[in-house]
């Protein structure tokens, strides 16, 4: 895609071109300069071929120099990028968000997934037109451009990246009236019906909604924020991709100590849907290849709770800062769960029983209230699952990842994995992990959940055969890494 700039005096404006891969195919639209405050978008429906592009190029250049009336007037290439992330305005005029260096990370299918590597603002309205200078206009760019987008921001062309596999491969698009409702297959599972773009993982979606009614989706990026990491394994001489993908919620969103607990529309503090897809490396189309994936979510507790970090200890007080005798916040947490993920939502609790002053427990007390009061109003299948481990007390005992390895086959047992090759083989529910910070203690029960996960995806492409832990040690391995590097990377995120 090219930025370029028609300059006249009587004609100004960034023409937009845009191409496919192999330069084949063009189309364009024009951003108006001469408008200050507001955007003006004049897109061109008709794709060019590359001699008719050139040739409305040249039109384009003469309609310039005949406005001018012999003045100066020339088509200026500005910048090259990648993909429109949005448009911002501050206190002046519109900003363009380009994208302008990738690196690609994945490829789902035939689809490759990228991150963000360099990004340029470009600002839109003419010196001539440019509104009086804004005192706060500068600190305002400033502080937009802290968002740093080379900070693990990912996208794809043709790939939904906010959806799970499932979603892409599997379930129908529902109507937005049917939104609001549950499906029920005739096994009595509750399958999760959701829209075809989830807003909530798509972090530069209020910078697009300028163009959402003038431009078409191909124009634009959808930005994800976490993790994405594919590594292609040699599992008994077969290649297979192992591909993790981590997307952060824009809601409730920012660092740790300053974002505990839940809003009041009950979206939670540093929630965290994590999806891993296990496929043959040998083949690339979807119709043609197997695909297996299983999903899982962090977040923290949902109920208005807080640390006070005025004073420097290492465990700032929990403090609940409001009571929810009817657990409307936990309510309203769960029932978005369960109309994207479906029944059963498995509640992993990690937070520790017992404690010389009362501390972490004060929110397992709140978890297990409001799943006792909620669940009064569920129909069975609908029931949410508490199970809890404290994990530092029962390595006094025990083995942890022997405990966890058993506890993850018995959730692995009510949700299933997905598989796009066998009937009826959807993954219905999902298991929802928490401790206090939802960092290590859930990195280490998620990787228990995920390996048990990999076994069973290895077994249903039929890779491995069941109960051979060995054909499969080397696999574990990689996942324990990738596992290492998705905590730690979400860790700096949510530390800020």
């Amino acid at each position: 895609m090219i930025v370029s700039r028609s300059d006249s005096r009587f004609a100004r404006g960034y023409y937009v071109i845009g191409s496919n891969e192999s330069e084949t195919r063009f189309r364009v639209f024009k951003i108006d300069r001469l408008e200050p405050y507001e955007l003006k978008i004049y897109h061109d429906e008709v794709e060019y071929t590359s001699s008719e592009m050139r040739e409305l190029l040249r039109r384009i250049k003469e309609a310039a120099k005949s406005s001018s009336k012999g003045t100066k007037s020339e088509e200026i290439p500005i910048k090259c990028a990648l993909g429109i992330a949005g448009f911002v305005r501050f206190f002046e005029g519109y900003y363009m968000i380009l994208v302008t260096t990738r690196k690609r990370v994945a490829q789902i299918g035939p689809h490759f997934v990228y991150k963000v590597l360099e990004s340029h603002l470009l600002y839109i309205p003419n010196d001539e037109v440019k509104p009086a200078s804004h005192p706060d206009e500068q600190r305002y760019v400033k502080l937009f451009q802290n968002v740093d987008l080379t900070s693990n921001f990912y996208f794809s062309y043709g790939y939904e990246l906010t959806q799970t596999l499932q979603y892409n491969l599997a379930l129908s698009k529902p109507d937005a009236s049917e939104i609001e409702e549950l499906e029920i297959d005739s096994d009595k599972k509750i399958i999760g019906i959701i829209q075809q773009s989830e807003k909530k993982f798509v972090w530069n979606d209020y910078l697009l909604q300028p163009t959402r009614d003038v431009l078409s989706k191909e124009w634009t990026i959808t930005l994800i924020h976490g993790f994405i990491q594919q590594v292609c394994l040699n599992v008994v001489g077969k290649p297979v991709y192992l591909t993790l993908i981590a997307r952060r919620s824009q809601y409730y969103a920012g660092t740790r100590f300053l974002k505990r607990g839940s809003n009041c529309k009950g979206q939670v503090a540093n929630e965290v849907e994590i999806e891993q897809i296990v496929n043959d490396a040998s083949l690339t189309h979807f119709h043609e290849n197997h695909y297996t994936s299983y999903v899982q979510l962090r977040g923290s507790v949902p109920g208005f709770w807080s640390q006070d970090i005025s004073k420097m200890v290492p465990k700032p007080q929990i403090t609940i800062d409001q009571s929810d005798a009817f657990a409307y916040v936990a309510g309203a947490h769960f029932r978005s769960l369960l109309k994207r993920y479906g029944s059963p939502v498995i509640v992993f609790n990690l937070v520790k029983k017992k404690e010389k002053k009362r501390h972490e427990n004060q929110l397992t007390d709140i978890l297990k209230d409001a799943i006792s009061y909620l669940n009064q109003f569920l129909t069975k299948e609908q029931q949410i699952i508490y199970t809890a481990c404290d994990m530092a007390r029962v390595s006094k005992k025990k083995d942890v990842l022997h405990l966890l390895h058993h506890l993850s086959e018995k959730i692995l047992d009510k949700t299933g994995i997905f598989h796009n090759k066998k009937n009826n083989s959807l993954q219905t529910g999902v298991i929802r992990t928490n401790c206090v910070d939802c960092l290590d203690r859930t990195n280490t029960a998620q990787f228990a959940v995920f390996k048990c996960a990999l076994e069973r995806q290895l077994c249903s492409l039929g890779i491995i055969e069941q109960k051979t832990p060995d054909a499969n040690s080397h696999a574990a391995d990689i996942l324990e890494d990738m596992m290492e590097d998705l905590g730690d990377t979400l860790a700096i995120q949510y530390g800020g």
